[in-house]
């Protein structure tokens, strides 16, 4: 496991948490934190520190002038189990962030489980916690790989194929 897969993991499982809470809302048209968790839901991906907390601006989809903090505000005031689930995702985005790694065992050990899909990653962190302590203590990704299968992959979806297997190796190595 390196940093791209566990910040990959825990942004999914809050993504997960956040629209099982969105599926569970009945009247959907007049409430305010649907709205912000529906049009706004990059904000809960952002640290704490970089949240816009004094100048409002206008948010689309709930069509009010808000501040970031206060948006979020109003969600975990109603869910205050998904307030639980972003607290359990900053604490581990710092923790890696900072290199921290006694950090990143303390939120592992006193995570709560709350019976939603952050409960199985913070587990699977708990089950592969030395590849974990390699990965945040190195400073070794493959971050790079990554982007380059990304791009390889991007560029397949964009052809719809190649009728030569010469030409799409001369295509790869023109992006590179």
């Amino acid at each position: 496991m390196d940093g791209f897969h566990i910040a990959q993991r825990i942004g999914n499982a809050l993504d997960s948490v956040r629209k099982n809470i969105q599926k569970r809302i009945d009247d959907k048209q007049n409430n305010r934190a649907y709205k912000i968790m529906k049009s706004q839901w990059k904000i809960f991906h952002m640290m704490y520190e970089d949240l816009e907390k004094t100048k409002p601006y206008y948010m689309r989809g709930i069509n009010e002038y808000l501040t970031q903090e206060q948006a979020i505000g109003i969600v975990f005031d109603e869910y205050p189990e998904f307030g639980q689930v972003w607290t359990a995702y900053q604490e581990i985005m710092k923790a890696m962030h900072n290199k921290d790694l006694s950090g990143f065992e303390d939120i592992i050990t006193h995570y709560t489980i709350m019976g939603n899909d952050m409960d199985s990653a913070i587990s699977t962190f708990a089950k592969n916690y030395k590849g974990i302590q390699n990965s945040i203590t190195s400073n070794y990704s493959n971050g790079r790989v990554e982007g380059m299968n990304h791009k390889i992959k991007q560029l397949k979806r964009n052809s719809c194929g190649y009728k030569n297997m010469a030409h799409l190796l001369w295509r790869i190595r023109q992006i590179f």
